[in-house]
């Protein structure tokens, strides 16, 4: 059964999400951190990361961590997953970013290094234009050669609020889709900044 749409066919997704899924180009976060996203947060995409967020649907992360693999820096020493605030966590029973990080990992035999811990709670800030404070603490320290995982990014927010944590080792972000919200690096690049 296609894991984005339900229809009954061979393999975890069916021809039409396949299809649907679409790169998405890479992004440069307020802070200046390249942020490679598998694909661009629509359609099928979506819907994946949807489930995994909301409905705990963990095998998403597994469809998702081949394409992520294949954009993360040669010089990747490690996988930061940016977890979940703690209430959230507890309410859907799953952290997306950790499970994404792990699937990767699998993967690759890049370690985890869970080195962030998340705040009790935090607004939603995805799509709002808000400048919502997420907060991280760190609980280790962040290894060289690190790369952050999450599962969306929007405006960059989450990844600057770790960077900012404690980000001098921080290679670069890998995330399973990616917004309209922040320049692409191109366009960056072109406009002089």
């Amino acid at each position: 059964m296609c894991a984005a749409c339900g229809v009954w066919g061979s393999g975890p997704l069916c021809l039409g999400c396949r299809q649907s899924l679409q790169v998405a180009p890479d992004r440069i976060t307020p802070a200046g951190v390249l942020a490679r996203a598998a694909f661009r947060h629509e359609a099928t995409a979506r819907v994946l990361v949807h489930q995994l967020k909301y409905h705990g649907a963990v095998r998403n992360a597994a469809l998702i961590a081949g394409a992520m693999a294949s954009l993360l820096p040669v010089d990747t020493q490690t996988l930061v997953p940016l977890p979940r605030s703690t209430l959230r966590r507890m309410r859907y029973g799953v952290d997306p970013a950790v499970e994404l990080a792990n699937a990767v990992g699998r993967l690759t035999g890049l370690p985890v290094v869970l080195a962030y811990a998340p705040g009790l709670w935090w607004p939603s800030h995805a799509g709002s234009g808000a400048r919502a404070t997420v907060r991280f603490r760190t609980i280790r320290p962040v290894p060289t050669g690190a790369v952050l995982v999450d599962d969306v990014v929007t405006t960059g927010l989450t990844i600057d609020s770790a960077v900012h944590a404690d980000g001098s080792h921080i290679i670069g972000a890998l995330l399973a889709t990616a917004s309209a919200k922040i320049m692409n690096a191109r366009d960056r690049h072109s406009d002089g900044h």
